[in-house]
Formats: structure tokens, C-alpha cells, sequence
């Protein structure tokens, strides 16, 4: 209960003497601002994808300072739910608790640090990355969770994920690699479970051990590095020209990924079949038609594309195939993706 400065004075009845619930909160609000703003806890972190200022603490039991969670406080309008990802001294984190509405004033809520990125081949080829917290799913004698990866059981790990548009998509018998990029023969682990409450945005899986298979589990290039990527298989996507080829003496087909990924430059190749489906010369050359620029690099019958502006995520654009007096021979339509 708050009271006024000068509640002493005569002249005041007895409900005047004390702060309102409004007068309350905005006092708290304005603390908090205060305090996220100008103290040693106050930090801008990127929630979802949005910069907020908010307060951000440690455990205040000296022997849990270092462990990997945080405390956060954001402001009351901020978007913040239990499985959004979050930015903080260089690393991900993930919101792993229900987020608290304190008395209208302001959110808490709590972060843990990601440890592990899974990666895994969706059914468009595209390969997958998603960072995850790694729970201990035994106990210790104090109750609290491991903050590192573990074996428990007969060789479990468990991992704690938002639930997007990919991770709905996880069966069980999905197989997946533990161990370092670098690894000769990584150690595989197949999903055996899979935990989910709709209502808290997050989504707990559970691995058992499995087989490292030579022929299945590929060691590939992503993103500049090596990684290990269970049941990989090389996709190439034939798309069927939207236009018809009014050519009467070959055929042409443009292969390669309708997706292309913000930052990534994927190459489609053109190839002519007579009618027998014998390989044909054709004079020909390629064209872009888009509104946004689009870096091209030619190399015959192959050309190399990439999108870099961020702006023109969920936008398409048309690759063509221009023949003798700019006739059409064939087009597909490319989609730009998010590279995440």
C-alpha cells in the first residue's frame, strides 16, 4: 500500500490518503523504465526478431549465477511468448516459461541459452536449422534441470524447440546427428518422442540412439561449413515450363530449386531434348524478369541466382529462356524464402 507524501494533512478523507491502483502502476511503470533504461541490468535484446529494452537478471543464489537462464522483465507492450528465440550477449535463447503480466506494468518471463543446432532435410530438399535448448530429462537431488547436453537412460538426449511450421513436421523414427561437424562417424540419434502443449508454444523431443549409416547420412556443405545431415538425398527440382514450347524440334527444361533462399545463390540449368530425348544445341540466352534486382552469373546453360534484400522476402520473380527473335521457349517462377 502506497501512501501519499502529505497524507497527514487534515483536510483529506481517508481514501484520498493512499495511491490509486492507476496512480500504482504507473509508479511501477515508471521505476522500471527507470531502471531498464539507466541500470547495470538494463540491456536491448532482439525478441522475435524485434529490438526491445528490457531488464535482464541472473540467479541471485550465487551457486546458479552461471547457470544458462536469465530472468527478463520487457515492457508490458512488447510481443514476448514462451518459445519466441532471443538475442542476448551473441547467443540464442529461447523463452521457456509461461510469460507473467505483472499487474499490468510490465512481462516476465524467463530465457534459456541454446546449446545445439538440429539440422535436417525437409521433403522440398531444403535443409532445416533450428536452435534448441538441451534439458536433462532426469533430476538432480536439488530439482533443477542440467544446463548441458546429457545421456540418461539407455543413451537419451532431450531438446526443447519452438513450435513453428517446421517443427510440426517431425515424425517419430527421424533421424538426426550429435556430434561435431567434423566428425568421421557421427553418433546418430532417431526421434523417439515428442512432448507437445499447444497452448505454450514450445515442443520437447526425445532421441534414442541409433546407427550411423554411410550410405544415408551425408557429410555436405551449408552455409560455408561441413555438416552432418541424416537420410540426405540430392534434390533437383523439374518444373514443367508454364509456357508451352511452340518449337517443333526440341523440347526445353529448366531444373533447379523454385525456392531460393535470402543470401543464397542456388544455379538452374537449362537442358534441350530433340524427340527422341537426345541432348540438342540450342542458341538461346537467359532473362530475368523482376522488379528487385536479382544477381545473376552465366555459365553456358547454367546460371547462378541470388536475392539480397531482405525486403523482398515472400516475392517471386521469372526465369526465362529467350530464344531466336526473343521468342519464349520456357519460364519458371522462382520464390524468395527467409534463409532461417
Amino acid at each position: 500500500m502506497m501512501f501519499r507524501n502529505d497524507w497527514l494533512v487534515n483536510d483529506r478523507g481517508a481514501d484520498e490518503r493512499f495511491y490509486t491502483k492507476e496512480e500504482t502502476i504507473d509508479s511501477v511503470i515508471e521505476n522500471f523504465d527507470l531502471r531498464r533504461y539507466h541500470s547495470a541490468e538494463g540491456y536491448d535484446i532482439v525478441i522475435n526478431g524485434i529490438t526491445e529494452r528490457c531488464l535482464v537478471q541472473t540467479s541471485s543464489n550465487p551457486l546458479r549465477e552461471l547457470n544458462d537462464f536469465r530472468k527478463i522483465h520487457c515492457p508490458i507492450i512488447a510481443d514476448v511468448k514462451r518459445g519466441y528465440y532471443v538475442q542476448y550477449e551473441g547467443d540464442t535463447w529461447i523463452i521457456d516459461t509461461n510469460v507473467v503480466n505483472v499487474d499490468g506494468a510490465y512481462l516476465s518471463t524467463r530465457m534459456s541459452r541454446c546449446q545445439y543446432v538440429l539440422r535436417w532435410q525437409n521433403s522440398n530438399g531444403d535443409i532445416v536449422e533450428k536452435w534448441a535448448y538441451a534439458s536433462d530429462q532426469t533430476k538432480y537431488s536439488d530439482g533443477e534441470n542440467s544446463n548441458s547436453v546429457i545421456t540418461v537412460g539407455d543413451n537419451q538426449y532431450g531438446l526443447l524447440l519452438p513450435i513453428d511450421a517446421d517443427t510440426k513436421k517431425l515424425k517419430r523414427g527421424m533421424r538426426f546427428a550429435f556430434d561435431f561437424d567434423d566428425a568421421t562417424e557421427p553418433d546418430i540419434y532417431r526421434l523417439s518422442n515428442r512432448k507437445i502443449n499447444l497452448t505454450d508454444g514450445t515442443i520437447q523431443l526425445s532421441f534414442a540412439f541409433d546407427a550411423f549409416n554411410r550410405e544415408k547420412d551425408k557429410h555436405i556443405e551449408l552455409n560455408g561449413k561441413m555438416v552432418w545431415i541424416c537420410n540426405y538425398f540430392s534434390y533437383t527440382t523439374q518444373i514443367t515450363p508454364n509456357v508451352p514450347d511452340m518449337t517443333a524440334d526440341f523440347s526445353a527444361i529448366i531444373s533447379g530449386n523454385s525456392k531460393l533462399k535470402l543470401g543464397f545463390s542456388r544455379t538452374y540449368t537449362v537442358t534441350f531434348k530433340d524427340k527422341n530425348g537426345n541432348d540438342v544445341d540450342v542458341d538461346f540466352k537467359w532473362d530475368v524478369v523482376s522488379d528487385f534486382e536479382v544477381d545473376k552469373n552465366v555459365n553456358g546453360n547454367s546460371i547462378e541466382l541470388c536475392v539480397e534484400d531482405e525486403r523482398y522476402i515472400g516475392t517471386n520473380f521469372l526465369l526465362q529462356v529467350i530464344g531466336l527473335n526473343d521468342k519464349l521457349i520456357t519460364e519458371i517462377k522462382i520464390n524468395v524464402i527467409d534463409s532461417f
